[in-house]
């Protein structure tokens, strides 16, 4: 699934992307991004299934299918990698700019933050029309 979600991602076919990670969840990938309504991990994850799973998750609150809840989102703090993490900053920005969610730093663990409950009423409950303003 990987390589065709980054294929789809990098030619911005978002819909496409996000039907397929939808389809991998149905098939037991990902297990753990969407273990609970109050809790996202995105250990593992590329940063393009990372923004789809974060997209679903949205979409499936606005739509009423998801409890609506603050969420702890686990990204790590790139500590197996050989490079610098790239997803905290990749899904804090994401998530800033596509959906002007405000985000709720963890001091004590750069590996991880909160979207408070008031800011995905403002921004993600309260739209009409929920739609991505960017990836």
């Amino acid at each position: 699934y990987s390589a065709v979600v980054e294929a789809l991602d990098s030619a911005s076919r978002f819909d496409d992307v996000d039907a397929l990670v939808m389809e991998a969840r149905d098939y037991g990938f990902y297990r753990k991004a969407f273990i609970s309504s109050s809790k996202v991990d995105l250990h593992y994850c590329s940063a393009a299934v990372a923004r789809s799973i974060m997209r679903i998750i949205l979409f499936e609150l606005h739509a009423g299918a998801r409890p609506a809840c603050a969420i702890l989102v686990i990204t790590g703090r790139g500590k197996h990698s050989e490079v610098e993490a790239v997803l905290p900053e990749e899904i804090h920005r994401f998530l800033r700019e596509a959906y002007d969610l405000e985000l709720k730093e963890m001091p004590d663990n750069k590996g991880c933050f909160i979207i408070p409950f008031g800011s995905i009423r403002r921004s993600i409950l309260s739209s009409g029309a929920m739609g991505v303003r960017g990836a």
